[in-house]
């Protein structure tokens, strides 16, 4: 009986991992059509510099410059909620994440509004370009961050999960291989690879070379699989729905192989990327946070 409880929590915690890979596929394009609202936002800030429609010394442009700076240390609410017990009583830590990495990118554009996009005093560029810095560096480290995770808000994800991810998937794989034999040997030899415990450079080089072929692999192998698909569903005499509700799963099964081996290959270099991140990111912020007390007191006194 323990057995089949320790069975069925292994394959309840394997089919999560596995939604999870596949929900943060599905909302990888979220990331670049944020990108792009942001970028859109700050160049239309650009466009009307020239109009000076907004100051810093009165109204909405004032207005910003506290918003804005408020924002920036509201983003220490976040590590608080994480590492200290009283933070237990703010609220979840998924929330507070999701409020960081809000506060992280529209803070910094509200005080780019408030400086109508100018540098100034001495003071004030300097707060600017440690405003720029962290929030540059902040990007860097969201990006590292979902690739150790599933995806931006998923969970953390594990070498050892997403090798049972691939083990499961390749079992699954075996009608596909009827279907095309000559993948078989690339598909094992991919396996073979990404299982390999290697060093940093031998990781490096298989972050590159493995992880290029993998993502050609996942373009490719889809148009292959149509293609022997609608040959074999002619002669079996399947109907039009038949054939691509088959076509939908077998290309998920390719497309999730393929995709937890490619974050197999990456994460070891992420999560050592991600920990250096850390060490210089926080000594940033806390760079920031004094430049930006030294411009409040400046400019409020002068």
């Amino acid at each position: 009986m323990s057995i089949q409880k320790s069975n069925q929590s292994t394959d309840k915690s394997l089919e999560q991992a596995r939604a999870a890979l596949h929900a943060a596929e599905r909302h990888s394009l979220r990331a670049p059509v944020q990108a792009l609202i942001v970028i859109a936002i700050i160049a239309w800030g650009l466009i009307i510099k020239q109009e000076e429609i907004l100051t810093a010394e009165d109204g909405l442009g004032y207005a910003l410059g506290i918003i804005g700076g408020i924002m920036m240390l509201l983003l220490l609410l976040y590590p608080v909620r994480k590492k200290m017990k009283v933070g237990r009583f703010m609220g979840s830590v998924p929330f507070w994440f999701k409020f960081h990495m809000f506060s992280g990118v529209f803070g910094p554009v509200a005080i780019l509004y408030h400086a109508n996009f100018s540098l100034g005093s001495f003071n004030s560029t300097i707060a600017m370009f440690c405003m720029i810095t962290v929030a540059s560096s902040g990007l860097v480290g969201r990006y590292f961050y979902s690739k150790i995770h599933y995806g931006l808000y998923g969970r953390k994800a594990s070498v050892n999960e997403l090798s049972e991810i691939i083990d499961s998937e390749e079992h699954q794989l075996s009608v596909v291989y009827k279907l095309m034999p000559e993948i078989i040997q690339t598909m094992k030899s991919f396996h073979l690879q990404s299982h390999k415990t290697l060093g940093f450079v031998g990781s490096l080089k298989r972050f590159f070379v493995l992880g290029l072929k993998l993502r050609l692999s996942a373009l490719i192998l889809p148009f292959k699989l149509r293609k022997a698909l609608d040959g074999y569903a002619e002669q079996a005499g399947w109907s039009k729905e038949q054939r691509n509700n088959n076509y939908k799963v077998m290309k998920g099964h390719i497309r999730s192989y393929l995709n937890a081996m490619v974050k197999t290959c990456e994460f070891s270099i992420y999560e050592r990327l991600f920990g250096l991140w850390h060490v210089l990111h926080y000594p940033l912020f806390l760079m920031l946070v004094l430049s930006g007390i030294v411009h409040v007191f400046a400019v409020h006194m002068y």
